[in-house]
Order: C-alpha cells, then structure tokens, then sequence
C-alpha cells in the first residue's frame, strides 16, 4: 500500500527512468520521489499514515541532498541506506 501511496503523491506520470548509483543524488523532484519507492521497496519500508509518508520523504530528500553535497567535497563516499528516512 505504502508504494501505490507514493507513486500517487510523488512521481510524475511520464517518469519511468530507474536510477541506480550515484546519479540517485542528482535528481529532480520526480526523480526524488522515483528515488524515495526504490529506497521503500528495498528495505520494506511501510508507515502508517499519509502523513508519516510525507514527513519521511522530505527527511529522506533532505538527507539524499546532504548526501550529494557531501560528495561532492570529500575523499569518502555517503549513499542511502535503510535509515535514509530518519533523523539523527
């Protein structure tokens, strides 16, 4: 249910490009919420309101944006993994 939820509430119509690897942190908002059912499918990531779905995407954007900056800068790689939808 999670996954039909978030395919209604973030993907665009059009979008069906899969993203793998590092072009995941390069993403537009679309592609974001692309980004956000492969990380709920792959680690069977359900919540139990619209509402908690919607927190934990833009905790999950905001940690794949921090993600990216980080990159960009350091000698060591970040990615996403099963706590991407969590705060520290």
């Amino acid at each position: 249910m999670a996954l039909a939820v978030v395919a209604g509430l973030f993907l665009s119509q059009s979008s069906n490009e899969r993203l793998g690897g590092a072009a995941l942190f390069e993403v537009t908002s679309s592609e974001k919420g692309q980004a956000f059912m492969h990380f709920l499918a792959r680690y069977g990531k359900t919540y139990s309101s619209k509402g908690e779905l919607a927190k934990r995407f833009g905790i999950f954007v905001k940690n794949i944006e921090a993600v990216a900056v980080h990159n960009r800068g350091n000698g060591f790689k970040k990615g996403v993994n099963q706590f991407s939808d969590m705060t520290i």
